[in-house]
Protein backbone atom coordinates (compact mmCIF):
# COMPACT_ATOMS: atom_id res chain seq x y z
CA UNK A 1 0.00 0.00 0.00
CA UNK A 2 2.75 2.43 0.95
CA UNK A 3 4.11 2.39 -2.50
CA UNK A 4 0.76 2.87 -4.52
CA UNK A 5 0.63 5.87 -2.33
CA UNK A 6 4.27 6.75 -2.90
CA UNK A 7 3.32 6.69 -6.74
CA UNK A 8 0.51 8.67 -7.25
CA UNK A 9 1.99 11.09 -4.70
CA UNK A 10 4.75 11.48 -7.02
CA UNK A 11 2.77 11.67 -9.75
CA UNK A 12 0.70 14.56 -8.24
CA UNK A 13 4.64 16.37 -7.32
CA UNK A 14 5.91 15.81 -10.83
CA UNK A 15 2.52 17.58 -12.43
CA UNK A 16 3.13 20.15 -10.74
CA UNK A 17 6.64 20.60 -11.28
CA UNK A 18 6.27 20.32 -14.61
CA UNK A 19 3.90 23.83 -14.50
CA UNK A 20 6.62 25.47 -12.92
CA UNK A 21 9.56 24.47 -14.32
CA UNK A 22 7.53 25.89 -17.76
CA UNK A 23 7.29 29.25 -16.59
CA UNK A 24 10.55 29.15 -15.38
CA UNK A 25 12.17 28.36 -18.29
CA UNK A 26 9.52 30.25 -20.65
CA UNK A 27 10.50 33.73 -18.82
CA UNK A 28 14.55 32.27 -18.77
CA UNK A 29 14.49 31.02 -22.27
CA UNK A 30 14.33 34.81 -23.57
CA UNK A 31 17.45 35.74 -21.22
CA UNK A 32 19.37 33.25 -22.20
CA UNK A 33 18.89 33.47 -25.69
CA UNK A 34 19.71 37.22 -25.87
CA UNK A 35 22.91 36.27 -23.90
CA UNK A 36 23.98 33.70 -25.69
CA UNK A 37 23.29 36.36 -28.74
CA UNK A 38 25.20 38.70 -27.32
CA UNK A 39 28.13 36.31 -26.50
CA UNK A 40 28.56 35.06 -30.25
CA UNK A 41 28.09 38.47 -31.45
CA UNK A 42 30.54 39.99 -28.99
CA UNK A 43 32.94 37.13 -29.51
Amino acid sequence: MSSTLGNFRVSHDCYDLTKVEMLAVSEKTPVFVHTHYADESGG
